[in-house]
């Protein structure tokens, strides 16, 4: 399967550990650079326990703000484009770098 190569577009992740990660992602050869990567995480919201809230949080708790890591594609179980909301809070909470 041919993939083209991107920089700096806001996906959502789904790693083989299991977590959902929102970041920028660049495209490379064979794996991706995640800019500014945020965990996705579910809440429960008080007043209605039935209904979960996703919010986001630190994916590395110590690093830096502004931190890329590099992952490997076969870290990688899917890549998405998230929805407008989920795309907008994200760019809210770390700015936009998008080219």
């Amino acid at each position: 399967m041919l993939v083209q190569n991107y920089t700096n577009k806001v996906r959502l992740m789904k790693l083989v550990t299991g977590e959902e990660i929102i970041s920028y992602v660049t495209k490379n050869e064979d794996d991706y650079t995640f800019t500014r990567p945020l965990m996705c995480v579910l809440g429960v919201d008080p007043q209605n326990p039935l209904q979960g809230q996703v919010s986001f949080c630190p994916w590395l708790i110590c690093a830096s703000a502004n931190i890329s890591v590099d992952i490997s594609g076969d870290k990688i179980l899917t890549i998405l484009t998230p929805d407008a909301n989920a795309t907008n809070q994200y760019i809210a909470s770390v700015g936009d770098i998008r080219e």
